[in-house]
């Protein structure tokens, strides 16, 4: 029979997906009405946005919408931008089913290809790529404790991670800005950086009260046919719910931008309305110590027990660099003026070597640019950053958010210019470990337990693997009573076992 038995219940998680897919981009593209008939594309961006992921049943559905900006110099002089939306969707199949899970998502330009058919048409070809990462959360119940007359159990004390759901909440952020005074006044708005910070987070009872700031860039033609830029700074604040406010738990806010839209006012003004999606996710673990019953004998009942092996994932440690990158960019020669500088399409692997972990970062730096017959052209080159993240051997998990958080240039001379950069990269380590737990005891008072080793003091010559408790177990008496009769300290060659 199963008697005052104690039990925890442990939470499990598993790595069940850990890939990447990529995903065609295809759009036969008009331009719209109130744009100028093409001459001459200049860049295609696309920025893809993953805005849902959901799992039924063992199929991880994932949708989004890849923005595509196309820039081109119109038959009215000056550059000019096409926007577009595609949505995408994709299905992917995991191991197993699961109710919670914690997902991370992570995207980048695989390739894009941009053809005007004609001044009007474009034919837009590409593909994008998406990093999916799944971990399954489950519960396992282990026993503890128990309590009856002749059990003895083994007992060991182990750090598990409860990684818990991840919440994830939208913040909107509409506001006017009126345009900085001496600019000159605004005619096109050509693109816009929106760049969030938490700056706070403060726990209250079951709610994150949240703190931050979007960071705002905006490149534009001017009224009278010149470029300019103008750069602003908006409050951003949220309040986000969570169920957990355990002092155990830990807590790591990561933010995106998934959407920011910078439109003149056509009232006369000339200010700016600016509409900013910011995507907060909040991911939580807790770390217990917890006594965990490895295994079990009776030496007066007949007895039965099982074991597993439970999964566990240990969120080891919370990591947040910011990797800074100068970089001096030659120019081209017939190069007169830089215009707008930015960072496209940043994607960022870790890699594994024999002493550690590094992070290898890879982006395109872009320029629209004057040359000296005062045509505007567009030009990017490749750059790479690579880190220390980790030292050590020790296999883990990284589960990374990575986002841009400045881009800038100082110019050297006529023919090159330093960019400096900086990324924000944030994950949590994790750290799978097997933890082999009793799940289940039956005592059986009724059937006493016939002891077939006859009672007296044995002289016993272990092996080196033996503990106590393996020849206690195997002599059907107590590691307390071996205990007793020997200087366990110095560990002996030689062990007295009394049989009782």
């Amino acid at each position: 029979m199963e008697t005052n038995i104690e039990k925890v219940s442990l939470c499990s998680g598993e790595l069940i997906l850990d890939t990447t897919f990529e995903q065609p981009i295809d759009c036969d593209a008009l331009l719209p009405d109130y744009c100028p008939d093409m001459v001459r594309v200049l860049k295609c961006c696309v920025n893809p946005i993953v805005s849902n992921s959901q799992i039924k049943g063992t199929t991880l559905d994932i949708e989004g919408i890849a923005e595509v900006k196309v820039y081109y110099i119109g038959s009215v002089e000056g550059v000019y931008k096409a926007e577009y939306k595609i949505p995408f969707a994709k299905s992917v199949d995991i191991k197993k089913s699961c109710t919670e899970y914690s997902v991370n998502t992570g995207s980048f330009v695989v390739y894009i290809n941009c053809r005007a058919v004609n001044q009007r048409r474009l034919d837009i070809r590409g593909a994008i790529g998406i990093n999916v990462q799944v971990i399954s959360i489950y519960k396992d119940d282990a026993v503890t404790d128990a309590n009856a007359d002749g059990l003895h159990l083994l007992k060991e004390k182990v750090n598990v991670g409860e990684l818990l759901p991840d919440i994830a909440i939208q913040l909107r952020t509409n506001e006017e800005i009126e345009q900085i005074y001496g600019k000159p006044l605004i005619k096109d708005i050509l693109r816009v950086d929106a760049i969030s910070k938490v700056i706070d987070q403060i726990v209250e009872q079951d709610k994150i009260n949240i703190r931050g700031e979007i960071y705002l860039k905006v490149f534009y033609r001017s009224q009278d046919d010149t470029y300019d830029k103008m750069e602003f700074t908006v409050p951003m604040n949220g309040m986000m719910n969570i169920d957990n406010t355990n002092q155990n738990i830990k807590y790591q806010l990561i933010d995106k931008v998934l959407m920011a839209k910078c439109e003149l006012k056509n009232d006369g003004t000339n200010n700016m309305e600016i509409d900013v999606i910011t995507e907060i996710k909040c991911c939580m673990y807790a770390q217990n110590s917890i006594d965990i019953c490895k295994d079990c004998y009776s030496t007066k009942y007949q007895y039965n027990f099982n074991t597993k092996p439970i999964k566990t994932i240990k969120a080891d440690e919370m990591l947040n660099k910011e990797l800074l990158k100068r970089e001096i960019m030659e120019l081209p020669e017939d190069i007169k003026t830089v215009l707008d500088l930015w960072c496209d399409n940043l994607k960022v692997d870790t890699e594994q070597k024999p002493d550690g972990i590094d992070i290898v970062a890879k982006m395109n730096i872009c320029m629209f640019a004057v040359i000296q017959d005062d045509e505007i052209y567009y030009y990017e080159k490749p750059i790479e950053i690579r880190e220390p993240l980790l030292s050590g051997d020790e296999k883990v998990n990284i589960m990374p958010s990575y986002k841009v958080l400045s881009c800038d240039y100082n110019i050297n001379n006529e023919n090159s210019i330093e960019v400096r950069l900086e990324i924000e990269y944030k994950t949590i380590l994790y750290k799978e470990k097997n933890v082999n737990a009793v799940t289940s005891i039956e005592i059986d008072e009724q059937t006493p337990l016939e002891n077939t080793i006859s009672k007296g003091l044995y002289i016993y010559y272990p092996d080196k693997k033996e503990t106590i408790w393996d020849i206690a177990k195997k002599y059907n008496t107590s590691p307390e009573v071996i205990a007793e009769e020997n200087d366990i300290d110095n560990e002996p060659n030689i062990i007295i076992i009394p049989v009782k």
